[in-house]
């Protein structure tokens, strides 16, 4: 009987924070606040926290705009990051520069692998068509930079 429930609840879990996961795509998307969150929206949880972001239904930048993908080291504060460098082919620089400008302020989401692997406020609007995201674990670049590798060759 316990492990009945217990499915029965990890089967209600999974139907609440990961609805709509299977029709997200990489790429980058826009953050719709939770309020506006309509059923055909991409509800995804966040890592491994109980929150979920509600995204647009389109990404903004997708695999086929992304030009490369390299990792590199850094020194910040004394402190060894990890950086995955995405640069943006030159359709999509002028694209991505209008998104920006039109929504500072807002939050922009990067999801790889349906997964949701930083979601950051955006200060200001991106004009060079490059993206950094760092981090203090290497295995994890590593792994998102060979993830949008392998698909970047799929299309």
């Amino acid at each position: 009987m316990k492990t009945l429930i217990i499915f029965f609840i990890i089967i209600i879990s999974a139907s609440i924070n990961f609805p709509q996961t299977k029709t997200i795509k990489t790429g980058l998307y826009l953050v719709i606040p939770q309020d506006s969150c309509y059923a055909k929206s991409n509800k995804i949880k966040i890592g491994y926290l109980s929150d979920t972001l509600c995204l647009e239904q389109k990404p903004v930048i997708t695999v086929k705009d992304i030009d490369t993908c390299i990792t590199t080291r850094a020194i910040l504060d004394g402190k060894e990051l990890y950086v995955l460098n995405i640069a943006l082919k030159q359709t999509a620089k002028t694209k991505f520069k209008e998104v920006t400008e039109r929504n500072v302020g807002k939050k922009m989401a990067l999801v790889i692998d349906r997964k949701v692997v930083m979601a950051a406020v955006i200060r200001d609007p991106v004009t060079t068509g490059r993206l950094t995201v760092s981090g203090e674990k290497e295995q994890e670049i590593n792994l998102w930079a060979k993830k949008l590798r392998e698909e970047m060759k799929k299309k």
